[in-house]
């Protein structure tokens, strides 16, 4: 149905705070979900993005990780958490498949939320591979000045095999 023939054909069936007509949706689950994020404070909208993800998997994803955008997102970590929880239940391996991302968009707390056991053993796999890669480039700051060039090309090739 196109934009003006549901806005023609759907009356208002709601009140805003100040008592004016609105509609209760915008006809479509994704922009229903990115408007009730940052106003869902407390309530469960696993409904929503259940909806959402049936629309379009890969926007209600990347909404998801929005919602917990702390610099260019909504900021909100409980509602991603509760989110993430239900998307575990329902779509674990898309669960699995963002958990390289969470801590960019959030916090490393946000990986310890896990429940089942193969969701957990990813998430601490990730945090252990960035911990060994920090540990490493850390080794080859200390040691730089005291390597030759044909040392440190050494190193690149090693690193780059192990990538």
């Amino acid at each position: 149905m196109t934009t003006f023939k549901f806005a023609a054909l759907n009356k208002p069936t709601a009140l805003t705070a100040n008592g004016a007509p609105t509609f209760v949706s915008s006809g479509n689950p994704l922009v229903d979900l990115f408007s009730l994020i940052g106003s869902s404070r407390g309530k469960n909208i696993n409904a929503e993005f259940d909806a959402a993800y049936a629309a379009d998997r890969k926007l209600a994803l990347k909404t998801l990780l929005w919602a917990r955008d702390i610099r260019g997102g909504a900021g909100e970590r409980q509602t991603f958490r509760d989110l993430l929880l239900h998307l575990e239940k329902v779509a674990p391996h898309e669960a699995a498949q963002i958990i390289p991302h969470i801590a960019e968009f959030g916090r490393w707390d946000d990986l310890l939320i896990f429940q089942t056991p193969e969701l957990r053993e990813i998430a601490f796999t990730h945090i252990k591979n960035v911990l060994d890669e920090a540990s490493l480039a850390k080794n080859i700051i200390e040691n730089i000045d005291h390597l030759t060039e044909a040392n440190c090309e050494e190193m690149l090739q090693h690193i780059g095999r192990e990538a």
